[in-house]
């Protein structure tokens, strides 16, 4: 491979990490079995560089904004903060996008781990 094509190769491929952060942005909607019931969400994503902002609306929970969101590449994390009786608990999500679909991790606290499939509202 000569250095120009190795060049207009990278350029390409630099170029389309933008379009992979900005295919996040929407709705998408998920169902969560965890050991206290089952859990509905909403997420609502936004993308800005490697920045991922939006919002959790859990029905049978609080709702509220995302805190430290990121986007490398195909996956995402983000912070979920929840307060119950045992005071504030961080949830902690690492996803991978794919298509329509991410499939997450996420660890509560110090409680447990849920793996999960959220799927985008068309």
């Amino acid at each position: 491979m000569t250095r120009r094509s190795f060049v207009t190769l990278l350029l390409f491929a630099l170029a389309a990490l933008p379009v992979l952060a900005s295919d996040i942005d929407g709705k998408w909607t998920a169902t969560i079995k965890t050991p206290d019931g089952v859990r509905h969400y909403i997420y609502e994503f936004h993308a800005q560089g490697s920045e991922l902002s939006g919002t959790f609306n859990c029905a049978e929970q609080k709702s509220g904004d995302l805190q430290q969101g990121k986007i490398d590449g195909s996956t995402i994390s983000f912070l979920e903060p929840q307060t119950d009786t045992h005071g504030r608990i961080d949830i902690t999500y690492i996803g991978t996008v794919d298509g329509d679909k991410i499939h997450f991790t996420r660890k509560v606290g110090t409680f447990g781990t849920d793996q999960f499939v959220a799927d985008r509202v068309k």
